[in-house]
């Protein structure tokens, strides 16, 4: 990765586990033996969510919104107003 003019190698990213979830998380850089920094990455699906995290917004929440969900109603399924299978009713 190179940027601002200088280049981090993948040996010189330091984790203790890989990140797998979205979101801001800190990390170490081994810019020498005895130099080390740590930086947030920003691991996003995409710009704009990004930007929403580095705002302090959690993305991964599901906002409050009212799901519509349909329910299966077998008597809407079948004509005629009699049980299921019943053709004389």
């Amino acid at each position: 990765m190179t940027e601002g003019g200088f280049t981090i190698n993948r040996n010189q990213v330091v984790m203790e586990k890989p990140i797998k979830d979205l979101g801001v998380h800190e990390i170490e850089i081994a810019l020498h033996p005895e130099v080390s920094v740590n930086v947030k990455l920003n691991v996003a699906r995409s710009g704009d969510e990004a930007e929403r995290q580095a705002r302090g917004e959690d993305v991964t929440v599901i906002k409050d919104e009212a799901l519509d969900i349909e329910t299966f109603n077998p008597d809407e399924m079948f004509e005629g107003d009699g049980p299921a299978g019943d053709e004389n009713a």
